[in-house]
């Protein structure tokens, strides 16, 4: 773990994570001021634009950051060496995965804070974050998964792309599919959160539904460590 953590901080992950994170801070602010031409940007509008361009824009922005961990170990043939330090394609996918994982972390405090200071509405910065790292856990299971399956890095971020177009279609067709786009703006749980924001549902209620989009994430994760476990031979495959 250590040298992952290592790797992280040699290849600028960690940097780039938390500047793509206040990126997307000031993105929405810039959508409020000249797409809907908000004169007086308050907290709840900021907080609803910011969230909008996690779900709208998260893919485009984060893919490349996150598959790059993989693509990087395969490009310079890094198995081996994962190979010789008795690592296997799970106990692999593990340690890059939770590398991943603290750079979403890191990063979603930094745009949460960004947002909460400024208005010096401090009480909101663990409710925010728990929703904003809610949607880069998630980014971070299926971005890391695609990653780890494929070997080179502009099929693996065309593929992330199109599942994203993809499931935005299939969830279309009925309610019943919306885990297949679960945080996209047309979604049951995006309008949840702006109900939330709006003041029709409660601080309880509000946490109540926050931790079903973790244990959807968990759910999400159970089916990606099979699906890496099926198809661990790829691994050796990407790398060597």
């Amino acid at each position: 773990m250590r040298v992952e953590w290592r790797r992280g901080i040699r290849n600028y992950y960690f940097i780039l994570m938390v500047a793509v994170n206040i990126l997307n801070v000031l993105l929405g602010y810039i959508l409020l001021t000249t797409i809907d031409k908000v004169e007086k940007v308050t907290f709840l509008n900021l907080c609803e634009s910011v969230y909008t361009v996690y779900t709208q824009f998260g893919t485009l922005l984060f893919s490349s950051i996150i598959i790059m961990q993989f693509y990087n170990d395969y490009k310079e043939k890094n198995v081996v060496f994962y190979i010789s330090q008795k690592r296997n394609a799970i106990t692999y996918f593990f340690s890059k995965f939770f590398v991943v994982l603290s750079g979403t972390i890191a990063g979603t405090l930094f745009s949460t804070l960004l947002i909460c200071i400024p208005y010096g509405e401090l009480s909101w910065i663990p409710v925010l974050f728990f929703k904003l790292e809610a949607v880069m856990v998630y980014y971070s299971i299926i971005m890391s998964t695609i990653g780890f399956l494929f070997e080179n890095f502009l099929v693996g971020f065309f593929i992330n792309f199109f599942a994203w177009i993809i499931g935005i279609v299939v969830s279309d067709i009925s309610v019943g599919f919306e885990m297949f786009a679960y945080y996209d703006a047309s979604s049951t749980d995006y309008a949840k959160f702006v109900e939330f924001l709006d003041g029709k549902k409660y601080i309880l209620k509000y946490l109540t539904y926050v931790g079903f989009n973790y244990c959807f994430n968990m759910a999400v994760f159970a089916v990606c460590i099979l699906l890496i476990f099926i198809l661990r031979k790829r691994w050796l495959k990407n790398g060597i």
